[in-house]
């Protein structure tokens, strides 16, 4: 039976005895992972991560991660990364992403990226780019990009690319699709562009097509 931890000083000396510390954060606890490797089930939050290696298990919630390595698993949430490598799988959600390194794979679902480096793999999908570097592969979904870069490949989506945003479509992304409005900037050597505005700038190096509809 896996253990419920309540308090800071429980898990600070758990997690200094090394090995695997398996465990549920108790009610209402304020927790924090600073060291060592833990495996965090749910129901349940977390409060932070700032550095040794978590994953999870079940409906557990972390706060933020701001350094270390955390693997989320099944319907975990993560509300902000600021820091650290966060990999996550199945059907977790990240809230937003201000900095730190990112996968995002199968079905999870991030909110807003304003910084940081993102790689959403397999059916993943974020909503809004505002900063940052994201590369969209697979059938990865982007709703809308206003700002930062952002690299697609495969038969990535990507819905609406406005404001001073740039998109580059990789020579292997022929299933690509990118809607273009406003001022966007977009690098193609694959796929489609459709430009709703004249003010877009298209760069085709490859075998791109192009369609202007304004």
């Amino acid at each position: 039976m896996t253990r419920t931890i309540d308090t800071q000083t429980e898990l600070d000396d758990a997690l200094s005895l090394g090995g695997d510390v398996e465990f549920i954060p108790g009610a209402g606890s304020d927790l924090t992972v600073g060291q060592g490797q833990a495996r965090v089930h749910g129901p349940g939050t977390l409060t932070a991560v700032n550095d040794g290696c978590v994953s999870t298990s079940g409906d557990i919630c972390i706060t933020s991660v701001t350094g270390g390595t955390v693997y989320a698993f099944e319907q975990a949430t993560i509300e902000e990364v600021t820091g650290g490598i966060v990999t996550a799988y199945d059907r977790s959600m990240i809230d937003t992403v201000n900095g730190g390194q990112v996968t995002a794979r199968d079905e999870t679902m991030i909110g807003t990226v304003n910084g940081g480096h993102v790689v959403a793999e397999a059916q993943a999908a974020i909503s809004t780019v505002n900063g940052g570097d994201v590369y969209a592969n697979d059938q990865a979904t982007i709703l809308t990009v206003t700002g930062g870069n952002v690299t697609a490949t495969g038969n990535a989506t990507i819905t609406a690319v406005s404001g001073d945003a740039r998109v580059t479509i990789d020579a292997g992304g022929s299933g690509v699709h990118v809607d273009a409005y406003d001022a966007a900037h977009i690098t193609a050597d694959s796929g489609t562009v459709t430009v709703h505005s004249p003010d877009v700038t298209v760069t085709s190096n490859g075998d791109a097509i192009i369609n202007n509809e304004y």
